[in-house]
């Protein structure tokens, strides 16, 4: 609505034409809008040592979202149709797929509120213009596959792809449910070198789980990265990223799908798209305030010395595989392993911060309807019998969600953050308070595997 000076208001019982003097307090709460967007984007890649004349950031409700990102640039560079090589699939977000194929990956939308068909074609999207390729990592059994047999797969599937005269976008994934990241950058670089610019790039890093020179490595090889400031540094959930290099991204190109509508506010793009006409959302406050809470955990990370950081890391990698192996009823999987690391840095994006165990009972592992269930209990109080028990069924312990390993067998996750890193670095000066914090944890720990390995104990199978 815009002022109407020229119509006699007297509607008010019902409703009114702004007046110009609320329609210019509107403008003006726009601008800043848009400005804060600008401000979170700067500080954004302040902090992972990027500059904004390299570097474009769209922000998206969700590491999911932003799956729409790559496609929109694809589908605006040619009708050409896209083979979406998605690989992790099964251990990536819930509606990942959903978003890689070009649907909706919601019921609501996150920039109007409206409702939408979860599942349904995105509207702009010609039909059959996306072909979805998953890659499961595991095996029938639940084990990771071996990464010469994934590699062929990978490979013959951008090999089938271009022979049918698509294009190809091909995801990295930084760090899945599991903490595993494939395919190898060796393997994505050759794919792309012989491709003759016909397969592009983007690196599922949503999990945030990777060092700034990894980051910025990606971003220097010409493949767009999801990002996120919740997952592990503990910002609210809800606010992803997309970072892309200019010289191989460029600008988008043409009118984007008209569905996107749904995920885009005009404070989430970067200014020189010049999408103001075309977004109809000016400001999704939610987004802009949930990134502001993001960025003051990521910046608290970042006043921590690296050397620092991933003595902390070690630390509490070590005391959670300790007090998991203390209780019969939890299997612990084995990391994989990714090189030690730049010996000057944190370690984050070789170290293992996810730590993934099956559930064993009566000598059978759990599925996951009952895996599920026990994450639950695990977040309420629980009444038992036993004085001692009924101490720690008191206790409230908030787990990562379930992965299905296999049909039979599922797994819970715990995760070491970012918070966890900047409540322990308080005392990295003073050996003493710093003993007795890695006490406490160990505490916490036993605590949190021993009212799991009772719950499994005393459940009815």
């Amino acid at each position: 609505m815009r002022p109407e000076p020229e119509v006699a208001t007297w509607s008010s019982c019902t409703a009114s034409s702004p007046s110009a003097r609320a329609f210019e307090a509107a403008r003006v709460s726009h601008d800043r809008a848009s400005a804060q967007g600008e401000n979170l984007r700067a500080e954004l890649l302040d902090l992972v040592g990027l500059t904004a004349d390299e570097i474009d950031i769209v922000f998206m409700p969700s590491g999911t979202d932003a799956e729409y990102i790559p496609l929109a640039f694809l589908i605006g560079e040619d009708s050409t149709r896209i083979a979406n090589i998605l690989v992790a699939e099964g251990e990536l977000g819930a509606n990942t797929s959903l978003a890689a194929g070009a649907r909706h990956c919601a019921s609501t939308s996150p920039s109007s509120g409206e409702s939408i068909v979860k599942g349904a074609a995105i509207a702009g999207f010609p039909q059959g213009s996306v072909t979805l390729h998953p890659v499961r990592i595991r095996d029938e059994g639940g084990a990771l596959r071996d990464d010469d047999a994934l590699a062929t797969e990978i490979t013959m599937l951008v090999s089938a792809a271009l022979g049918r005269g698509e294009r190809v976008l091909l995801h990295v994934v930084e760090s899945s449910k599991t903490g595993v990241q494939v395919p190898s950058v060796e393997l994505v670089e050759s794919l792309v070198a012989a491709s003759s610019d016909r397969v592009r790039v983007v690196v599922d890093a949503a999990q945030g789980r990777l060092g700034d020179r990894e980051l910025r490595d990606y971003l220097a090889r010409g493949f767009m990265v999801i990002f996120s400031a919740s997952k592990f540094y503990g910002g609210p959930c809800f606010s992803g990223a997309v970072l892309f290099p200019r010289t191989t991204w460029g600008a988008p190109r043409g009118p984007w799908p008209a569905g996107l509508q749904h995920y885009l506010s005009r404070c989430a793009v970067p200014p020189r798209w010049e999408m103001d006409a075309w977004i109809e959302t000016p400001t999704n406050a939610g987004l802009l305030l949930r990134w502001a809470a993001g960025l003051a955990e990521m910046r608290a990370y970042r006043q921590v010395r690296p050397l620092v950081r991933r003595s902390i890391l070690v630390a509490l990698g070590a005391a959670i595989a300790d007090a998991a192996s203390r209780f019969p009823s939890i299997e612990l999987l084995d990391a994989p392993w990714r090189g030690p690391g730049h010996p000057d840095d944190d370690g984050l994006s070789v170290m293992q911060t996810i730590f993934t165990f099956k559930l064993r009972s009566g000598g059978q592992h759990l599925g996951l309807a009952d895996v599920r269930r026990l994450r639950e209990r695990m977040a309420e109080p629980c009444v038992f019998d036993e004085p001692a028990e009924r101490a720690l069924g008191a206790r409230r312990f908030l787990l990562g969600q379930a992965v299905e390993l296999s049909p039979s067998a599922a797994a819970l996750r715990i995760a070491i953050s970012a918070p966890h890193v900047t409540e322990h670095a308080r005392f990295a000066h003073d050996e003493a308070a710093r003993t007795r914090k890695l006490r406490e944890v160990s505490d916490e720990l036993n605590a949190l595997f021993g009212k799991l390995d009772l719950l499994v104990r005393t459940s009815p199978s």
